[in-house]
């Protein structure tokens, strides 16, 4: 169902309806308050032609959509600072060996944040981190050990270095914390 058609049926405008004669049915149809009492009851009123589009229609369907897009934008992908190759090697059951290789221009401190995006078919998909626990030069190979719980057919396996959390984070107590971007 399109958009401008849902807004249609749920505005239930008819075509020829003054706005006068709309918000006079919309107060009669309401029911009375009790916080409401004495006031007119607050209420939104849409001219809305379905049988053509109108400036009002376009103007809703345009925030809708800006809507839409904000809301998938404010959830979606990670912050990639850079992709890393990963593959994967020798598998005992559910543990799985993945190769990682630095390809970036510049070595990877320690205490730098790989963000792991696992996937196998049909639709199975896992997100881990994990922390260096030593540089890694550039072009240099990386061997980690992770354990998959969502299948072993079509494996994929994607590694990045988030914009968002670059690496472990230390508090003024001495505490650590590794946060995932995903």
């Amino acid at each position: 169902m399109g958009l401008i058609t849902m807004i249609c049926k749920v505005v239930h405008a008819q075509k020829g309806w003054s706005r006068r004669r709309r918000a006079a049915q919309i107060r009669s149809s309401w029911p009375a308050r009790p916080l409401l009492q004495g006031r007119e009851p607050v209420q939104t009123v849409v001219s809305i032609d379905c049988g053509g589009t109108t400036m009002r229609t376009k103007y809703v369907t345009a925030i809708a959509a800006v809507a839409a897009v904000g809301c998938v934008t404010a959830t979606a992908a990670p912050q990639v600072k850079a992709t890393l190759p990963c593959t994967f090697g020798q598998s005992m059951e559910q543990d799985h060996m993945l190769d990682i290789q630095n390809t970036t221009k510049s070595a990877l401190p320690a205490e730098t944040i790989i963000n792991l995006d696992i996937t196998t078919k049909p639709n199975g998909e896992q997100f881990d981190c994990f922390a260096l626990t030593a540089p890694l030069a550039p072009g240099a190979h990386l061997s980690h050990m992770e354990k998959v719980t969502v299948g072993t057919d079509g494996l994929m396996c994607k590694a990045f270095l988030s914009k968002k959390y670059p690496a472990i984070s230390h508090g003024s107590d001495g505490s650590s914390s590794t946060q995932c971007d995903y």
